[in-house]
């Protein structure tokens, strides 16, 4: 579904930028060779999401993901 414990709480949800899910395979990518890239770029990886529209982060433009937030539909 594209979220965490976390990101479920708190109303995100990752997926791909053309707005379709993110597959498990992207997600690992994301997690298992972003994160650790942004944080040996001393952190410069995080910070890149200041410098975008966007708010993506290194680890978002490797695994092609973007983090938005869940809409929620009222009747």
């Amino acid at each position: 579904m594209g979220q965490t414990i976390g990101k479920w709480a708190t109303g995100l949800r990752i997926e791909r930028t053309d707005g379709s899910a993110a597959s498990p395979a992207r997600i690992i990518l994301r997690h298992f060779v972003g994160y650790p890239l942004s944080i040996l770029t001393l952190g410069i990886g995080f910070m890149l999401a200041t410098l975008n529209s966007r708010g993506r982060t290194l680890h978002d433009l490797i695994g092609d993901t973007v983090v938005v937030r869940e809409v929620i539909e009222k009747r």
